[in-house]
Formats: structure tokens, C-alpha cells, sequence
């Protein structure tokens, strides 16, 4: 008797908490992919939990995480503070549970590699959620440096601005894992390194720091860090200032032109890829679904496939060690309160 192909089965997916994002990054993206479901989520407000669950059709809904990552699920979606990634991360993998965890991976290069030897142990798939990255604009760009048309790369510029208001939000406490570079500047340095196809050297770095009111050690408010790969020369900015305007851009100069990128972050509400040489400037718009559309069905895929996606516990070593650098560069304090105390 022939049995069912597991693979026809759909994923099933808990997810931990009703972050904000949520919506975007999980319920959205499922509802238009064939082949996962959210059926478990934990929330530590009972009622918040309920509504949610009942405004997304989340058929389970339990009281911890715990609960949640034992349950019969395949895959958890981890978008807790940046503090909580790795615990509930390595206790997730050892459930024998697939994680899609939200960036940045961890709070210093140190957690992540702990979570990537869980998940070497294991065998699990652990992805850090750079959606942009498996967007079409981003090949898209890579496909045009690599064609040669710009010449050989001289230097990178990423911008990512974007204001928070609230002074009670988790990305303005530093024991959460907060601060500007951690929510925004994880992105340009991403940009980089990927346009840049190597890893950097952090060669200076600058930020303004504002006051966490919930007690913590000073959050970087802005960032500027100039980096070094080889040859090639890179500067990223970020800020959540409560005046910056909403930037997330990126320029590429070449020996013989430049790209210039707007809005990698959310190309599928409008995006722009400007190539300029001296024998012309041509304009491209990437259409497409959104980039969470596009990460969920790469996650979906190396989970069926066990393969390691693009952005997988290497690549998330590897960036968190460029923020770990940026961060000293400027003089701040680690994210990690127990590193710095260490």
C-alpha cells in the first residue's frame, strides 16, 4: 500500500506572541502560500491572545511558549525581543522544531553561534528573517554588478532611517536588545556585505545615544560606521530618531557607474533600481509579492529540502560579528548585558 507523500502535508507553524509584525511577516504571507499554516500560537496575555487568534483564524492557542513549541507543529516563528531569540530558538530546535526567527538573530555573535551549533546538532533549519534578501530586487542588483556593467566596486553606501516615537517601545530598552544599529543598521550592514560578496573590516563608527527609560544602559538612537572589504569602501547609517524621515536606500559605485536602490526594505509598495553610466541611466520598477511572501516560500523550501537558505546560521554569525564591531568601534556597550559584565 502506497503512502502518503509527506511532503503533500502542509507545514504547520507556532508562532510565539502577537508582535506587531507579526501580520506582515507571518499571517499574510500564509494566507497566499500553498503549503504552511499557522495552527499554534502563545501569547502571555490570554486575551490578547484570543482576539488575535480569532482575528487570523489560529485555530490553538496556549498560554506559553513553552507549550507552544511542544505542540504538533513543525516550525516556530520566533518574533520575541531580540533578548528572548535564543532561548526560546534552542529550545525550540531541540523540540525538533524548525525556526524562523526574526532579526537580528541574537544580541552578540556569541548567542548566535550557540544557536548555530544547536541547530547543526539537530539538523533543524534556522533561518534569521532578512526578508529582503529573497526579494527579485536583490538579484536583480546582483545580477547587474555582476554583468560588469557598472566596472568593479569602489564603494557602498546603505541608509536606513525610520523614526520611533514611542519611548516605551522595545527597540529603545537595552536590555530587550535595543538601539538603532541592532532594529535598522542589522539591514545596510546586510546590504553590503551581500553586494560586497566578503566580510568587512569595522574601520570607525560614530552614534548619538539617547536615555532608556526603563532603566538600561544608553540605546543608540542613530549610527554611522565606515567599513572597510577589501578595496572596496562602505558607509551605513541608521537612525530612529523621532524626527528622521522613513529612508531605506543603498548606492553602489562602480568604475564605470552606479545603481542606486530605494526602498529594499518594502519593495513591493514601490522600488526603484537606477543604473547610471556614462552611455545611460536607465530606470527599473521590480514587481512582485511582498518580500515576506518571498521568505516564507524559501523557508518553506529548505525546510522540505533541508537545504540551508541564504540567510542561515553562517550568514547570521557573520553579520552579528560586524554589529559586535560596530558597536565597540563607536564606544557603546555590548547588546548583551551579560557579555558586557563578563
Amino acid at each position: 500500500m502506497a503512502t502518503q507523500d509527506p511532503r503533500a502535508e502542509p507545514l504547520r507553524i507556532a508562532t510565539l506572541g502577537a508582535a506587531g509584525i507579526t501580520p506582515s511577516a507571518l499571517i499574510a504571507p500564509v494566507a497566499d502560500t500553498e503549503g504552511i499554516e499557522v495552527s499554534v500560537m502563545a501569547a502571555r496575555d490570554p486575551d490578547r491572545a484570543r482576539t488575535f487568534a480569532a482575528e487570523h483564524g489560529i485555530a490553538n492557542v496556549v498560554s506559553d511558549y513553552a507549550e507552544a513549541i511542544a505542540s504538533d507543529v513543525d516550525a516556530v516563528y520566533n518574533p520575541l525581543p531580540i533578548s528572548l531569540h535564543k532561548k526560546w530558538a534552542i529550545r525550540s530546535m531541540r523540540e525538533g522544531k524548525h525556526v524562523l526567527c526574526e532579526k537580528p538573530m541574537a544580541l552578540d555573535s556569541g548567542e548566535v553561534e550557540e544557536m548555530a551549533a544547536v541547530a547543526d546538532e539537530t539538523g533543524m533549519i534556522l533561518m534569521e528573517a532578512f526578508h529582503y534578501r529573497y526579494h527579485p530586487l536583490m538579484a536583480t542588483v546582483l545580477e547587474i554588478i555582476g554583468s560588469g556593467e557598472i566596472g568593479t566596486l569602489r564603494s557602498l553606501n546603505g541608509v536606513f532611517t525610520a523614526p520611533i516615537i514611542d519611548k516605551s517601545d522595545i527597540r529603545r530598552q537595552y536590555t530587550l536588545g535595543g538601539g538603532a544599529t541592532m532594529d535598522l543598521g542589522c539591514y545596510p550592514i546586510h546590504w553590503v556585505r551581500t553586494v560586497a560578496g566578503s566580510e568587512p573590516e569595522v574601520v570607525s563608527a560614530m552614534s548619538t545615544v539617547a536615555a532608556d527609560d526603563a532603566g538600561g544602559a544608553a540605546i543608540d538612537e542613530t549610527m554611522t560606521a565606515d567599513l572597510r572589504f577589501g578595496d572596496i569602501t562602505a558607509t551605513i547609517t541608521c537612525s530612529m530618531h523621532v524626527e528622521a524621515p522613513f529612508e531605506a536606500s543603498l548606492e553602489i559605485q562602480g568604475s564605470e557607474g552606479r545603481i542606486e536602490v530605494d526602498n529594499l526594505i518594502a519593495p513591493h509598495i514601490g522600488n526603484t533600481v537606477r543604473v547610471i553610466t556614462d552611455a545611460q541611466t536607465t530606470e527599473t520598477q521590480i514587481e512582485g509579492p511582498s518580500t515576506y511572501h518571498h521568505q516564507l516560500v524559501a523557508f518553506v523550501d529548505a525546510v522540505r529540502n533541508h537545504e540551508q537558505p541564504l540567510t542561515g546560521p553562517a550568514d547570521a554569525i557573520a553579520n552579528a560579528k560586524v554589529l559586535d564591531a560596530v558597536y565597540a568601534s563607536a564606544g557603546l556597550p555590548p547588546r548583551n548585558p551579560v557579555a558586557e559584565g563578563s
